[in-house]
């Protein structure tokens, strides 16, 4: 089975204050550790979107050995980043879409995430935490052309929502590796 990693990192940062992708936490970029989460795995593709806002993560994420693609009109919302990154990874058996904000995500909910996945391919699967959906989520390829035709700041969960029997939440222990850097208590001020 072939799978992407896309890591979708253009976004505006609006509820930020500033480019957050670019602002370190624990000395490293933020989406320096959704790289480390994903880098143990063989992907056979990896995929980042980037907008002229976060270019300067460009050589930080070839290095790792991610093919970047540019998303000239993030202001379109994510979506946009999504159908970009769809785009790249069209071949593939399944798509895994995480976030570059999410630094607290671990190599072993991934493990099993792509375990979930393994073994019910034909299913979106998601992490959870107490029940609530977070990132990342593997996309079937029988639902690419839903994803291609979301519209506006919706991801994933425009699928999600219209598809609700195909998803499978994977039930990790540790809330904070799915909180989103600038919600929660880990929020970290610009």
């Amino acid at each position: 089975m072939k799978i992407a990693a896309v890591i979708l990192a253009a976004g505006l940062s609006k509820r930020f204050g500033s480019q957050k992708l670019l602002h370190p936490v624990d000395g490293k970029p933020m989406p320096a550790h959704t790289i480390d989460a994903l880098a143990g795995f063989a992907f056979d593709k990896r995929i980042c979107v980037l907008s002229d806002a976060t270019a300067a993560l460009q050589s930080l994420t070839q290095s790792a050995g991610y093919t970047v693609c540019h998303n000239p009109a993030p202001e379109q919302g994510v979506s946009q980043s999504v159908r970009i990154g769809l785009a790249a990874a069209r071949d593939m058996d399944g798509i895994l879409f995480a976030v570059g904000d999410q630094p607290y995500l671990q190599p072993a909910s991934i493990v099993r995430l792509l375990d979930k996945f393994a073994a019910n391919p034909q299913n979106i699967i998601a992490l959870a935490a107490n029940g609530q959906r977070g990132n990342p989520v593997i996309f079937p390829s029988s639902l690419f052309s839903e994803l291609e035709k979301i519209e506006g700041d919706k991801g994933g969960s425009a699928v999600i929502a219209k598809y609700p029997e195909l998803l499978i939440l994977c039930e990790i222990e540790d809330a904070t590796e799915l909180e989103d850097i600038d919600v929660g208590a880990r929020y970290i001020a610009p």
